[in-house]
């Protein structure tokens, strides 16, 4: 999360898929989940991340941005 262009909160969670990642990291950061809209899909199938803007939350947000991000992990073998 992010307020005035500096990092609040920072949350890593692993996932299978984006939907089971987004439910984690608002459940650790006690939020109510962002309405998720094509946008957001495309850009992260596209990018690898998006941004959620307080208009995308259906209760107020102290924030001004909430971004997601995958990281791809290569497992060492």
């Amino acid at each position: 999360m992010k307020v005035e262009d500096r990092i609040r909160q920072d949350v890593t969670v692993a996932a299978d898929d984006f939907a089971a990642a987004l439910s984690d990291v608002c459940e650790q950061l006690d939020l109510t989940k962002p309405i998720v809209t094509r946008k957001h899909e495309n850009e992260m199938s596209r990018f690898n991340r998006t941004v959620f803007y307080p208009d995308d939350f259906v209760e107020e947000c102290t924030f001004d941005t909430f971004e997601i991000e995958k990281i791809n992990v290569k497992k060492r073998k």
